[in-house]
């Protein structure tokens, strides 16, 4: 289908309480028309199309956000970057009270500096 073919189905979906704007919220983070009419005729055939609809619309904006956004902004690049990597990762307070974390074996502080192990 097209583009024409998803707002095609805009009658039946603001009868089931979805509206316009909603519509296109879903077509803009599907990025495909076709993939954005399938998941809007799944939703129509659920028992409640709104809130099937507003989780799946959830559920894409999760997927497209950045990784960096989702992790804790406090913690060091280098921390961020071993996380994005899927290497082991623990947290800790040094001695001094001062955040830690303990990346590939070594320790490093709040500015992302090696201070030993």
């Amino acid at each position: 289908m097209t583009e024409a073919g998803f707002w095609a189905l805009s009658a039946q979906a603001e009868s089931s309480s979805i509206t316009r704007s909603r519509l296109g919220q879903l077509a803009k983070l599907a990025n495909d028309f076709d993939k954005a009419e399938r998941i809007l005729k799944a939703a129509l055939k659920t028992k409640n199309p709104s809130a099937y609809l507003g989780k799946v619309i959830k559920n894409l904006k999760t997927e497209t956000e950045s990784p960096l956004s989702i992790l804790r902004s406090e913690e060091p690049e280098i921390v961020l970057q071993a996380r994005l990597h899927g290497w082991p990762v623990r947290r800790l307070t040094r001695s001094n009270g001062e955040p830690g974390w303990y990346v590939a074996g070594s320790l490093v502080d709040q500015r992302g500096v090696d201070v030993g192990a």
